[in-house]
């Protein structure tokens, strides 16, 4: 009887190792896929628009914003591509649709990445970052008519994009109080 006990002392111990080796195996594989999918910034950006044109019309100060803009892009964190292109919620055109948390949100998503720019695309919208120069192309209709604008942009910390968003969403918020 007691060769009985210890032999099945010794498959449930066996079985308890496997089954141990099985959790740690798939939990190392959750965390390392969570780690490679996780969005990271890549770099910050001041954006100052400099021409705007519509129709061949100079509309810089009529149709485009001339204030300073900024943007946020992300990457995976194992990839050295970008992901999307983030900005403050202050400039959501739908304000319906602000996120819960945060203060930025995704405005367009990565569709081409060259030698010489990354191209961020969304419904009617395209933007495009020189790699070299940082500088940045945007088009977009207005009404019928295409809208196309060029900005020079200058990196800057992440935590300098936080603060100037911070400080363009108290200017909104200011702004709207009766």
């Amino acid at each position: 009887m007691s060769e009985l006990i210890k032999f099945l002392k010794s498959i449930i111990k066996w079985i308890l190792l496997f089954l141990i080796i099985i959790t740690l195996g798939i939990g190392g594989f959750f965390a390392y896929k969570f780690n490679n999918e996780r969005l990271v910034t890549m770099f910050a950006l001041e954006c100052k628009p400099y021409e705007a044109t519509l129709d061949g019309m100079d509309v810089l100060e009529t149709i485009v914003e001339v204030d300073t803009t900024y943007f946020l892009i992300k990457k995976l964190n194992n990839s050295e591509i970008p992901d999307s292109i983030y900005r403050g919620i202050h400039q959501m055109y739908n304000q319906t649709q602000i996120p819960k948390k945060g203060n930025i949100f995704k405005q367009a998503k990565l569709t081409v990445a060259t030698k010489e720019i990354y191209t961020f695309e969304r419904t009617f919208s395209t933007r495009e970052i020189n790699r070299k120069t940082l500088d940045m192309r945007y088009s977009h209709f207005y009404g019928k008519e295409e809208v196309i604008s060029k900005a020079r942009c200058n990196a800057i910390p992440e935590t300098t994009f936080y603060e100037k968003i911070e400080e363009k969403i108290q200017g909104t918020n200011q702004g709207n109080q009766i």
